[in-house]
C-alpha cells in the first residue's frame, strides 16, 4: 500500500537518506525543511541532496521550503496532504553545534 509521507528536515543527512528508501519502497514522499543545514541545488527549487534522490530513484519528491515552527505554514501544508505518516527526522549537524548554542 502506497502512503503520502510527510518528513520534515528531509534535506539533511538522515532525512534524505530515509526519503531515499520511502520512494524505493512505493511511498509518495512529502519533505518540509527550512534549509538551515543543507545547500540548494544549481538551476533547482530543490536542495541538493533531494536532486540526488530524485536522480537516483527516477521519482520527485514534494519540497516545502517551511520552518517546523511555522504553525500557519504547516498548517497549510497538512491541509493539502492526506493524514498519513509522519517522519521527523529534524536534527542539527554536530559539525556545527557552536552555531545552535543558545
Amino acid at each position: 500500500m502506497s502512503l503520502n509521507i510527510l518528513v520534515t528536515g528531509g534535506a539533511g543527512f538522515v532525512g534524505s537518506h530515509t526519503i531515499l528508501e520511502l520512494l524505493n519502497v512505493g511511498h509518495r514522499v512529502i519533505c518540509v525543511d527550512n534549509l538551515c543545514n543543507a545547500f540548494g541545488a544549481a538551476n533547482s527549487k530543490l536542495p541538493e541532496s533531494l536532486k540526488r534522490v530524485q536522480d537516483l530513484t527516477g521519482k520527485s519528491v514534494t519540497f516545502y521550503d517551511v520552518d517546523i515552527r511555522d504553525k500557519d505554514g504547516l498548517r497549510e501544508i497538512f491541509n493539502k496532504v492526506n493524514g498519513d505518516p509522519t517522519a521527523h527526522t529534524h536534527n542539527h549537524s554536530d559539525s556545527h553545534k557552536l552555531a545552535y548554542h543558545v
